[in-house]
């Protein structure tokens, strides 16, 4: 990677912080049993030895009491003025919360995110073994941290976590790089000197759901020194073939107490998870045109002509949804996945084509296949293919120091690393084969005539590494004034930096046998599987290998092709290899005024950040892409470029916000905060075409909390409003700006060039004409805009008694879009002003017509029969029916409702049971929109009802009594076995006005896990 740092010398750095609080820790006095070791900021609250730091050990039940995810210091949740919610380890146990995903079903204003927040919705990549969870809050992008540091992306698992925090809407002083949404952060356990403890547990379940836990914690010298391992191995089937995820993991916690206030702590993670994932709907549809014409007799079988034909006798086309798929050779698979066989082309320049069903019956963007075929959840048309690996380990060691009576120190480092290899298969497509015979003569045996369907496809593969390294240091004071109140301060400085490397492979045939570029479609391997209809549904899958990544060599029926050997080749020019280096300064200020009933929290940070990454060229002796070296930079002079990206961009972002407790009962909060967000490095934006620059999060919120009965019934009321300005997203700017300003350019190279027009000499707007095709196309595929999101928000936690706890939410939430491709049209009026002068100069130098109105010569080199000044006004048409879909709430879900409770039976004959559940609710999402008639398309909305049956006891069969317990545990999700239909994106046929789904699924049919843990 390059410019990367010595790690070295940033641990050494850490040490040398470090020794004099050491010396100065060993010789210090420590404090008198009567002087605490901090003011604290309520007198009810236990003695806090370091701001840093929130213990959990007292915890239990559903009710945090404190929190590092609101300000970085240790705070009252009731003094917080920031939108959190907390999980605890009860909690995250009742609810069998194993990884994030199974978290967020229970958490505010979250709903995931199947890559339907946009018009476009075709859900690529969507359920990859890579992408991991992806979730929305408050109808923007939601992230996850761990211990209030920003990892690569792999720690998802909850063996090793204590709690988590789910921080909602941009905060600088949390992160200043982070989502907009919110974000979830993760604490984990740590080494604990004061006792010795173990916890071992087993879960079996539906679907193969198999999983082993155990956590044991030894204290190596009484309240100075201590060490925890913990472990775990997890196995997840599927209602659907093939899927699965396998985990196996375990991290090792040390703690060391140089004195009361001097700790060390250090921990390590490794795991790693392989599986298969691929999408929750099956194939989509090209072959219903086709069944409908031969169900209505408007397409037969010809025996004689060994054909289909229409009712007049008629060769079968278009019209009756049949076409040619064309692809010079495939690799075809039976029904049992056995050895492919290669179908070539007639000769090695030819395609081998196949007359194939191809259309939907529904005109537009194909949609799933019809559950007449298929019923949805059944299959897994991407098979096993869409297998995946990932690896993951995190460092972490924290030095805690008080220096002197009420001022702190922690000096933190964490590096991060996630390395993924996984295949992406996309969206296949179901089709049938009407071919009588082969091309040799010989009977198709997969004729459909005999019982078959088809699924064809070809492969990506994605490979990414992350790498990510923190160093800080922080500081703290408090200050009691006493009347004039008690002040806390913070400051930090921290230097984050992000390696970031993607690359994206096409399996090709190596050498580029039939020409062209490598990853050009003629050397894609194609891999098709035909299999019965009506067969098991596990056999309903496109074409794939059984030896991942590996290697296939074939035989070509040509000499001139020789052997075919698969291998993997970049698949484009957008692929990154980025170092992203973050300095922050931060200084946070609390007051707790008027015998603190205010409490005011205020957050200033600074945060510069620069990016390096080189640019991508095509390899002159292999015409792969790959990434550009120094070496490479001749190559870019022509342009004006370097071989190489950088930018810099720095930033104040500041967080204020306010707690007034009004009465003992009622207090009202505010708060406004910022953030920024780093954008997507694989796409260019206009008008400079190169990666966007970081966007920016603003977040509002005010409201009520409350608190009755001493704290039995305690809760609040939100408003906010957040925004994530001026995000990218890859759409549609091709369509607007990006094809017209292709065509008119490439027309005005066609006839500068037709006309002798090449030497252009003094006074032309342009130095060459080459600069046409090369400076001024654009191949910018993103586009900038504003979402905006405003809503409601309310939770509470209600114990009624002892044995009875209550956990609810419920979130309103409106999202929009606006400002959608604003920074296209001043890039657009100085095109125009550019075509303006080029017209100008031509008509001036040849005495010809106006460019503007002759036939338009289009970027492909097509001559069509429209003018190049229709051409120009396709934009401002395009721009106008872009903003209109753009600018809806894809994906949102305005009401989302959750409730979680549990009853546990103190005394009697029940004693030890408990039982409890939970219900979520979320209202119809927004599907998709008709631009015809002006009106939103909804899908359906979500009631799901979960149950927990649990019973503890000491001991085991009476003996240990004192020393061990036991809990046994029921948890079923989606008690009733809902099978509602999820649509995640919905369309228009242009047909017939009907609207149709392009994206559903069924919701997962119900599950159940038993648990066993077994504390000691």
């Amino acid at each position: 990677m390059l410019f990367r740092r010595p790690h070295l010398a940033v641990v050494s750095c850490l040490i040398a912080l470090a020794l004099p609080a050491l010396a100065f820790a060993q010789t210090a006095p420590a404090p008198s049993p009567t002087e605490p070791a901090t003011t604290s900021p309520t007198p009810s609250e236990a003695v806090v030895l370091n701001p840093f730091v929130v213990s959990t050990s007292t915890e239990t039940g559903y009710a945090a009491t404190n929190t590092l995810d609101g300000s970085r210091l240790n705070t009252a949740l009731r003094d917080t003025p920031a939108a959190v919610s907390v999980f605890t380890r009860d909690l995250l146990d009742d609810i069998n919360a194993t990884d994030i995903t199974t978290l967020l079903r229970y958490d505010l204003s979250t709903e995931f995110d199947f890559n339907d927040g946009n018009s476009e919705g075709n859900g690529l990549q969507t359920g990859a073994m890579d992408s991991g969870a992806v979730w929305r809050t408050r109808g923007l992008t939601g992230s996850a941290s761990t211990n209030g540091f920003r990892d690569a992306g792999g720690a998802d698992d909850l063996y090793n976590v204590e709690s988590a925090g789910s921080t909602r809407g941009p905060n600088a002083i949390l992160f200043g790089t982070g989502a907009a949404g919110g974000v979830l952060n993760l604490r984990s356990k740590t080494a604990n000197p004061t006792r010795n403890s173990g916890t071992v547990e087993f879960k079996v379940g539906s679907y193969d759901t198999r999983r082993g836990t155990f956590d044991v914690n030894r204290s190596l010298i009484p309240k100075k020194a201590a060490v925890r391992v913990m472990g775990v191995y997890d196995h997840k089937g599927s209602h659907t073939p093939y899927k699965y995820s396998k985990k196996i993991g375990a991290t090792l916690a040390g703690q060391y107490k140089f004195a009361d206030n001097t700790t060390l702590s250090v921990s390590f993670e490794r795991n790693r998870t392989e599986g298969v994932g691929g999408r929750s709907w099956g194939a989509l549809d090209s072959v219903t045109v086709f069944l409908n014409a031969l169900k209505s007799g408007d397409v037969v079988f010809d025996p004689v002509d060994e054909r289909y034909e229409t009712r007049n006798g008629a060769v079968v086309a278009a019209s009756s949804g049949v076409g040619n798929l064309a692809n010079r050779n495939v690799l075809v698979y039976g029904p049992d996945l056995g050895t492919p066989t290669l179908w070539e082309g007639a000769t090695a320049a030819a395609n081998r084509t196949t007359l194939s069903s191809t259309a939907s019956q529904f005109t537009g963007a194909k949609p799933v296949t019809d559950e007449s075929i298929a019923p949805y959840n059944a299959v897994t048309f991407t098979g096993a293919s869409e297998w995946g690996e990932i690896k993951y380990q995190n460092f972490n060691t924290t030095f805690n120091h008080r220096w002197f009576k009420n001022f702190y120190m922690e000096l933190a480092y964490n590096l991060s690393e996630r390395d993924t290899d996984s295949m992406i298969s996309q969206n296949p497509e179901l089709r049938a084969d009407l071919n009588y015979r082969l091309p040799g003569g010989a009977l198709n045996p997969y004729f459909f005539g005999n019982g078959y369907y088809f699924g064809q496809q070809t492969y990506i593969r994605l490979t990414r590494a992350f790498r990510d390294e923190t160093m800080r240091a922080s500081f703290s004071y408090d200050l009691e004034l006493k009347r004039f109140g008690f002040h806390r301060f913070a400051a930090m400085a921290e230097r984050y930096i992000n390696n970031n490397k993607r690359l994206r492979t096409s399996e090709v045939w190596a050498g580029a046998p039939f020409g062209g570029t490598p990853e050009s479609a003629n050397n894609r391997l194609q891999r098709r599987r035909y299999f019965k209809i009506d067969g098991p549904y596990e056999n309903y899958t496109a074409g794939y290998s059984t030896h991942i990544f590996a290697p296939e060599s074939y035989a070509s029926a040509f000499p001139a092709v020789g052997t075919l050997t698969s291998t993997w080749v970049a698949a484009n020019d957008v692929d990154f290899d980025d170092e992203i280096t973050t300095d922050s300064q931060l200084f946070v200020m609390q007051n707790y005024l008027f015998n603190r009933r205010l409490v005011t929290t205020f957050g200033l940070r600074r945060d510069s950040i620069d990016t390096f990454g080189p640019r991508t060229l095509r390899d002159a002796t292999t015409q792969a892409w790959r990434f550009a070296t120094a070496a490479d930079q001749p190559s870019f002079d022509a342009s004006g470029r370097t071989w190489y990206e950088a930018t810099e961009q720095g930033g104040n972002r500041r967080s204020i916000g306010a707690v007034l407790h009004l009465t003992k009962n009622f207090s009202l909060t505010a708060n406004t905060s910022d953030g920024i967000e780093l954008p997507s490095r694989n796409r260019t934006v206009l008008p400079f075409e190169r990666v966007p620059d970081p966007y920016k999060g603003e977040g509002r919120d005010y409201g009520l909390a409350f608190s009755f009965l001493e704290n039995r019934v305690s809760g609040s009321i939100k408003h906010y409003k957040s925004s994530s300005l001026r995000e990218n997203t890859n759409e549609v700017v091709q369509t607007v700006f990006g094809n017209p300003n292709n065509d008119v350019m490439a027309s005005f190279e066609y006839y500068y060039r037709q006309a002798g027009l090449t030497n252009l000499g003094s006074g032309a707007p342009i130095t060459s004409v080459d600069e046409l095709r090369s400076i001024y196309f654009s191949d910018a595929d993103s586009y900038l805009s504003d979402r905006i999101s405003e809503g409601y928000e309310f939770e509470t936690i209600v114990n009624p008694t002892r044995a009875w706890t209550i956990r609810a939410g419920y979130a309103y939430t409106d999202r929009s879009r606006t400002n959608v491709l604003s920074e296209g049209e001043g890039w657009w009026a100085d095109r125009n002003a550019l075509w303006k002068s080029l017209d100008t100069f031509y008509t001036s130098r040849t005495g010809q017509p106006s460019v503007f109105n002759q036939l338009l010569v289009d970027a492909a080199g097509a001559t069509t029969n429209r003018t190049v000044n229709d051409r120009i006004a396709d934009s401002d048409r395009e721009l106008t029916n872009v903003r209109l879909e753009e600018e809806q709430g894809y994906g949102n879900r305005k009401h989302k409702a959750n409730l979680w409770t549990r009853y546990s039976f103190m005394s009697g004959a029940l004693r030890g049971l408990a039982v409890g559940g939970g219900y979520r609710y979320q209202s119809e999402n927004v599907a998709g929109f008709d631009t015809t008639q002006r009106r939103t398309l909804y899908g359906n909305p979500r009631s799901l009802f979960d149950f927990l049956l649990q019973y503890k006891t000491k001991g085991f069969f009476g003996r240990w009594n004192n020393r061990t317990s036991f809990t046994y545990q029921i948890n079923m999700f989606n008690v009733l076995d809902d099978q509602t239909i999820y649509i995640s994106k919905l369309l228009v046929d242009t047909a017939t006005g009907a609207t149709y789904a392009r994206r559903a699924w069924r919701e997962d049919p119900r599950s159940t896990t038993f648990t066993v843990r077994m504390d000691f």
